[in-house]
């Protein structure tokens, strides 16, 4: 990085360097600013690059605590996690991240249940589980779930032994981010299920609310913060198959607070995941001097 800034003669007067994750190009610029080369590093912290248990040992993390600039988690569990660790309070800022507006999603049906997940196929992200769960259902069920990985075999021959008419599923495989809305925009979908072991604070559940759809999640990482428990949605981290069952049942039992819980979503993406306002609050932030 240094060769990079000589090489192309890089004005480093009044500049701020900054890393959307907490990794390798964080601890670049803080050895920078810790040789004077540079007088502003600042670095999101977001899951893998911020929790040791999950994203493994990281040896410069003590450096990088007394030399970046200010650290922006995208969570207050992220937040707490890095004051544990020993970070300085006055370096610790929360920037949540946010979704734009894109349209609104189908109205749901009043036939059967929908259900959306969207992950990658890892032992983390726990799809397995959802699988097995839905196959424990004896009510009209769709489950869409887009994202493809390692345990793609594994998932499929969970929903291959299906005998069930009432239950179809689809496996639609790993696809750009811009079908995900389409999804949303021509289809209805009255259920977001994240079974995640762990997670930062889930873009995709932000992309579920701001269309309106209630989501399910585990209390794992930030999820406590923006999962709407005025209900049930928030499940327990030792989560198994038979306990995710009842709780769909349970939601498919309270078709009357659907339109509710639909607005409590929306509700919920608008005051603190709206990207418009987030972004623009943290660009600002961003662009403070550092001390």
């Amino acid at each position: 990085m240094i060769g990079f800034i000589r090489s192309n003669q890089l004005v480093l007067s009044n500049a701020i360097y900054y890393s959307y994750w907490k990794n390798e190009s964080a601890t670049a610029i803080a050895y920078l600013k810790y040789r004077s080369t540079i007088d502003c590093a600042r670095t999101r912290a977001h899951r893998e690059d911020l929790y040791l248990e999950y994203g493994g040992l990281k040896p410069f993390d003590p450096f990088v605590s007394k030399n970046i600039s200010d650290v922006y988690s995208i969570s207050q569990d992220g937040q707490k996690y890095l004051l544990e660790r020993g970070y300085p309070k006055d370096k610790v800022k929360i920037s949540r991240l946010g979704v734009y507006p894109s349209g609104s999603c189908t109205l749901y049906s009043d036939e059967g249940l929908s259900i959306l997940s969207v992950s990658y196929l890892n032992p983390v992200k726990r799809v397995a589980l959802i699988a097995k769960a839905i196959l424990r259902l004896n009510i009209k069920v769709r489950w869409v779930h887009i994202g493809d990985g390692v345990e793609f075999d594994q998932v499929k021959k969970i929903t291959d032994s299906n005998t069930q008419n009432n239950i179809n599923i689809e496996l639609l495989g790993n696809q750009p981010n811009e079908f995900v809305y389409d999804y949303y925009r021509n289809n209805h979908v009255d259920l977001f299920l994240n079974v995640s072991s762990s997670e930062g604070l889930p873009v995709s559940i932000m992309e579920a609310y701001s269309f309106g759809v209630p989501c399910m999640a585990c209390d794992v990482g930030g999820n406590a913060e923006i999962i709407d428990n005025a209900w049930k949605f928030l499940l327990p981290a030792k989560l198994h198959e038979e306990m995710l069952a009842k709780t769909i049942i349970e939601f498919y039992d309270q078709r009357n607070q659907w339109p509710s819980f639909r607005r409590n979503a929306y509700t919920i993406w608008g005051k603190n995941y709206n990207a418009i306002e987030n972004f623009k609050e943290f660009a600002e932030d961003l662009n403070k001097p550092c001390y």
